[in-house]
């Protein structure tokens, strides 16, 4: 996906678990969301630690997040810009 395109995501819903770190920067970079699988550790812990998005742990899981991330612009935007400025895209 080109970085013009990742502009207009509204969130990235990521469901490999096996995905890793590089995947993710630029979509922090173009302050979005992110919604990760619980079992994926590494980005669990992004996600509660920078507060950039949410994690599931079930599809049940997914669907009450996507839904709350749709219905919460402003929080959205919120996780979106804490995403941008996290340890994670100065490091990674």
């Amino acid at each position: 996906m080109e970085e013009d395109q990742v502009r207009e995501a509204k969130l990235l819903w990521v469901v490999d678990w096996k995905a890793k770190p590089r995947d993710l920067t630029i979509r922090l970079r173009n302050r979005i969301p992110l919604l990760v699988p619980q079992r994926n550790t590494e980005f669990k812990e992004l996600c509660v630690s920078s507060n950039c998005g949410l994690y599931y742990g079930d599809e049940y899981e997914a669907e009450a997040c996507l839904v709350y991330l749709i219905r919460n612009k402003e929080i959205a935007s919120v996780l979106g810009r804490n995403g941008y400025q996290s340890r994670a895209l100065q490091t990674g």
